[in-house]
């Protein structure tokens, strides 16, 4: 091909137009840094850390077994994803914005066919978020200048919600609250009963509901989110103790 203006005679309107079409995509000033794109993406990174938290109630390294390759498979193709993204980076803008969408949806439709192979199950919620994280808001930054704004003010309060209420999950259920005792009277047509109310003796379960059976001389309780106790009050003092199991055994399956 011959390097020709416009004003050499020997360059034909169709040679020039051409030749425009493969040179490279000049830099414009909505074009974002290689640094921009390379925060943005860490701070994505750090959203898609704190999803686990979030949605399952366990951080990465202490997902069960069963969550482990599945999830190890979607930061794959997550990181996949962003590097994907650096490459594009000096391609005409409407191209590029093309392939930041279609280039990460046919990673994931990898990393999916993979787990499929594997039969590996994850959460639909967990894999949904990070498909969401790689596809729209690591596109962000490609779209414009003024969006590019209005997204990073949008990851700053989704990583901010994200994180408080992954914190608000381990606070919930990573242990017990104050334990205290309140006592109250109860007339009835029979009898003044003293009904003793225990607080805090057990961690605050991350579901609503449970019940409980009696067991020999204790009392079988079971929470909402599955966790077992045996109870009892000899001599008036509540004597608890959490057991080695958890109903459903599969209950990340089941969750499902």
């Amino acid at each position: 091909m011959q390097n020709c203006t416009e004003d050499e005679a020997h360059c034909t309107p169709e040679t020039f137009r051409l030749h425009g079409a493969f040179a490279p995509a000049m830099k414009t000033a909505s074009d974002p840094s290689l640094g921009f794109l390379l925060v943005w993406q860490l701070a994505t990174l750090v959203l898609v850390l704190l999803l686990p938290a979030a949605l399952l109630g366990e951080w990465p390294w202490a997902l069960p077994g069963k969550e482990r390759l599945p999830y190890a498979a979607l930061l794959a193709a997550f990181g996949a994803s962003a590097v994907f993204q650096l490459l594009i980076r000096g391609q005409a803008p409407k191209f590029r914005l093309l392939l930041a969408v279609l280039g990460p949806a046919a990673i994931f439709s990898l990393a999916l066919a993979f787990l499929f192979v594997m039969r590996a199950n994850s959460s639909r919620m967990l894999m949904l978020a990070i498909l969401f994280s790689a596809v729209v808001i690591l596109t962000v930054p490609f779209i414009g200048r003024w969006l590019r704004i209005l997204g990073a003010m949008m990851l700053g309060v989704t990583m901010a919600g994200t994180a408080a209420l992954s914190a608000k999950k381990h606070l919930d259920i990573g242990g017990a609250v104050d334990a205290r005792s309140s006592a109250t009277e109860v007339a009835t047509s029979l009898y003044n009963l003293r009904v003793i109310a225990h607080h805090g003796q057990i961690p605050r379960p991350a579901v609503r509901g449970g019940g409980f059976s009696r067991l020999g001389d204790r009392v079988l309780l079971a929470t909402g989110d599955g966790h077992l106790y045996s109870v009892a009050a000899p001599g008036g003092t509540l004597d608890v103790r959490a057991m080695p199991y958890r109903i459903p055994i599969n209950g990340e399956a089941f969750a499902r």
